[in-house]
């Protein structure tokens, strides 16, 4: 059975243990060891998620099938001053994969997007990272522009496709 659940402060160390399993998984194809050091501590560092939770408005949410912590995410509401809910992750555990699990958690986010009343789910995914890509645009999001992304510290830069699934679409998942 998968259930999603709110995380506080106190479950940092949870969403770091995760993204430490994932993340380098994930991105180690698609960009250099130095780039993905720099990206891990920049955004899964204890204090740069307690940012994101205190400062920012980030809310993370970890999905459990039965008691096995499988995927984790985060959102925002009224990004950039939009009535938009910007995801700004969902990773998945390999295991969990292929299984619905990643479906779940977008339909999860669209019952927030409905009850927060914003306009629409939106998202930023790697423009090299195909396999997220073809998974978004399956499950009925749109690319609605996309953003160059600078790296501090001369680690380099990424282009990232903008995507979003409106709440009013048609495609019966809302």
């Amino acid at each position: 059975m998968l259930t999603i659940r709110p995380t506080t402060v106190e479950d940092i160390p949870q969403i770091q243990s995760i993204a430490n399993l994932i993340w380098p998984q994930t991105y180690a194809p698609l960009m250099k060891k130095a780039q993905l050091d720099y990206m891990m501590q920049t955004i899964y560092s204890y204090d740069a998620i307690k940012q994101q939770i205190e400062k920012k408005n980030h809310h993370y949410l970890l999905v459990y099938n039965n008691d096995t912590l499988v995927a984790f995410t985060s959102y925002e509401l009224n990004f950039r001053n939009e009535n938009k809910l910007m995801m700004h992750k969902l990773y998945l555990h390999p295991s969990a994969k292929g299984k619905g699990i990643g479906s779940y958690i977008i339909n999860h986010l669209m019952g927030i997007v409905k009850e927060k009343k914003q306009e629409s789910l939106r998202l930023q995914v790697l423009h090299c990272n195909t396999k997220a890509y073809e998974f978004y645009k399956h499950i009925g999001f749109s690319k609605t522009g996309e953003e160059y992304n600078v790296l501090e510290d001369n680690m380099g830069h990424f282009l990232d496709y903008v995507m979003e699934l409106r709440l009013h679409s048609t495609n019966g998942r809302n």
